[in-house]
Parts: structure tokens; C-alpha cells; sequence
């Protein structure tokens, strides 16, 4: 199977904004993959794997920990662009009229693919964050801000999409 192929039998239509968010999702989770391997072949001490409502970790594992980030970020992308394909596995609240469901399809598919790189946009600075916590880097702060911005868009980008898609069921 081609990963970024043309369309077939009951695939969405797949046009060049829909690769190039691909593609941006895709690198960015190569990215992500890169760092875990990187962060755990240079990882000699405890890694933080879950940090408490302040920021700060409470729970340390062993640095393979890095390798369960970068692979469970591979796993959600690679669903998340087969989804993406495949719109009857995009849920939202939302009822998809029969007149309307090519548009509502299409246009709940295209926020999944920007939710996916908001996803490994999180996933980049949660790798960061346990990095800098692991090494006091001063720029813990920057990958903690960053992980929350990542969890805010992700939410908007929820909202946004049910918002839209249920509009678009109406016209």
C-alpha cells in the first residue's frame, strides 16, 4: 500500500492540501521517532514518565520509556492517516446528512490531519520536557508551555471541527 497514493474505492478524494498535511504530520512524527531514539541511547538516568498538575514528575521509569513515546506517537499517526483515508472511522457528534456527506466527510478528515500534527507537535515537546526535567535544562519551561498549547489546539481543533461539520450538514 502506498502511504501517499491516489485515491481508491471508498477513499476519500486526495488532493495536495490533504498530502502536504501528510507529509507535515509524517516528518513531524519522524521527528519524534529521532529524538526517542536519540534521548534514549544517550538516557543514563531515571526518565520522568508522569508529572503531577504543576509540571513537576512524580513517577520516574527507565530510559526505554523514551522508545514507549516515540512509538505510541508512530501508532497514532499511522491510525490517524489510515482514518483520514477512511472517514466512517472519524467519529464526532455530529449526524452526517446523506445530501451533505461528501463535504462533511471531507472537511472532518482535513481536521484530522491537522489535529495530527498538533498531536506530534505534543508528543515532540513531551520528549523535550521529560529531556530537559531529565538533564535541568533551562528550557523546561519552553517545552512545558509548548505541551500545553499543544492539548489547547488540539481541543479547539475538536470544537472547531464538530462546529464545522455540523454547519455544513445544515446548508
Amino acid at each position: 500500500m502506498k502511504l501517499f497514493s491516489r485515491n481508491k474505492e471508498g477513499q476519500m478524494p486526495y488532493g495536495a492540501p490533504d498530502r502536504a498535511l501528510d507529509m507535515i504530520s509524517g516528518g513531524l512524527t519522524a521527528v519524534v521517532a529521532v529524538l526517542s531514539v536519540v534521548f534514549w541511547q544517550v538516557s543514563e538516568d531515571a526518565v520522568p514518565i508522569h508529572f503531577n498538575a504543576a509540571g513537576h514528575p512524580d513517577a520516574w521509569g527507565e530510559p526505554f520509556h523514551y522508545l514507549v513515546v516515540g512509538g505510541m506517537a508512530v501508532l497514532l499517526w499511522a491510525i490517524g492517516v489510515c482514518c483520514a483515508r477512511y472517514p466512517q472511522y472519524v467519529n464526532l457528534p455530529v449526524t452526517i446528512r446523506p445530501g451533505r456527506a461528501a463535504v462533511q466527510n471531507r472537511i472532518k478528515c482535513r481536521y484530522l490531519r491537522v489535529m495530527l500534527i498538533a498531536l506530534a507537535v505534543l508528543f515532540i515537546c513531551l520528549l523535550l520536557k521529560c529531556r530537559a526535567v531529565q538533564t535541568d535544562a533551562a528550557w523546561e519551561a519552553v517545552a512545558s508551555l509548548g505541551f500545553f498549547a499543544s492539548l489547547v489546539a488540539i481541543l479547539a481543533l475538536t470544537i472547531a471541527a464538530t462546529v464545522h461539520v455540523s454547519r455544513a450538514g445544515r446548508k
